[in-house]
């Protein structure tokens, strides 16, 4: 009986497992680089709430009001390319959240940012 069909065969089953492997883990990292990416234009922003709370004793009702005293312009998501965080910008008194709005991460509306409980 000849094995050689047999081995070509399951070698191109370990190559395709190893490459699957391999893409899982680059798609992994791909999706921690847009996080890591998108909370540093989220930081940018929290860094202008806290300049503007300091002055004014509260934070902003809106993040327009960060233009261009504190920001020159909102910062965009890296990743979705444009920004995304004015409509979810909310404040209850002293307390604000924001995220980045849509499907541009690892989980939908994410990273997240809440005054009270930091990053989610």
């Amino acid at each position: 009986m000849n094995r050689a069909p047999l081995l070509v065969a399951l070698g191109m089953i370990l190559i395709g497992a190893v490459g699957f492997l391999f893409w899982r883990s680059s798609q992994k990292q791909t999706a921690a680089t847009a996080d890591k990416s998108c909370r540093t234009s989220m930081r940018t922003i929290l860094s202008a709430i806290e300049m503007y709370r300091g002055e004014n004793h509260r934070p902003p009702e809106r993040l327009d009001q960060l233009i261009p005293r504190y920001l020159d312009k909102l910062p965009p998501c890296p990743v979705a390319r444009k920004e995304t965080y004015t409509t979810t910008y909310q404040v209850y008194g002293q307390k604000y959240t924001f995220f980045c709005r849509g499907h541009y991460h690892q989980r939908e509306n994410h990273p997240l940012f809440n005054s009270v409980k930091g990053w989610d």
